[in-house]
């Protein structure tokens, strides 16, 4: 097969749907980030902080931060929906070049009054059970800061607008 690959437009769609931008509006699916999505301010993403002691893997979990004003299981809350905290993603050339729909936050997101910690990475988890451990929900994101960043007592750990980026590409079967 040498030309094939994913339509662009439903590279948008999941992504879009998997970091809580929005539903395919014409389409029957619904974002996963928050049951039922309404792509109101009401539906939150949780982005939970990693710390260096076990990243976060493609199959299991990393070690959450604890202590702190950071809760567990709530992590750094975000707004979903269009006017929410993610940009609309956009197909072309992205971070990791052409052929890949990529979306990253667009407003600055932080958490105050961080423990002593050592942070490795980031996982982004849907809004699946109840707060504040949000225990049935599910990671759909994971990821390694470029360099790990240490806080002290007090601290807020600050992801300036841009920062994180998620990306899919959408390159042919082989």
């Amino acid at each position: 097969m040498p030309n094939s690959g994913m339509d662009q437009n439903r590279l948008n769609d999941f992504l879009a749907g998997s970091v809580g931008y929005s539903a395919n509006v014409s389409s029957p699916f619904t974002a996963v980030l928050a049951t039922p999505f309404s792509a109101s301010a009401s539906q939150l993403g949780h982005i939970r902080v990693i710390t260096t002691a076990t990243p976060s893997t493609s199959t299991s979990n990393g070690s959450e931060l604890a202590g702190g004003s950071y809760v567990q299981g709530t992590g750094i809350q975000y707004t979903t929906g269009p006017a929410g905290q993610f940009s609309t993603p956009v197909f072309g050339s992205g971070p990791g070049g052409s052929g890949e729909s990529s979306t990253g936050n667009n407003a600055q997101l932080s958490q105050t009054g961080m423990p002593a910690a050592n942070i490795g990475g980031i996982e982004i988890w849907d809004s699946k059970g109840t707060a504040p451990t949000y225990a049935t929900s599910n990671r759909w994101w994971w990821g390694q800061l470029s360099t790990p960043v240490s806080t002290n007592n007090g601290d807020t750990l600050v992801f300036n607008a841009n920062a994180i980026i998620a990306a899919l590409f959408g390159p042919g079967l082989t």
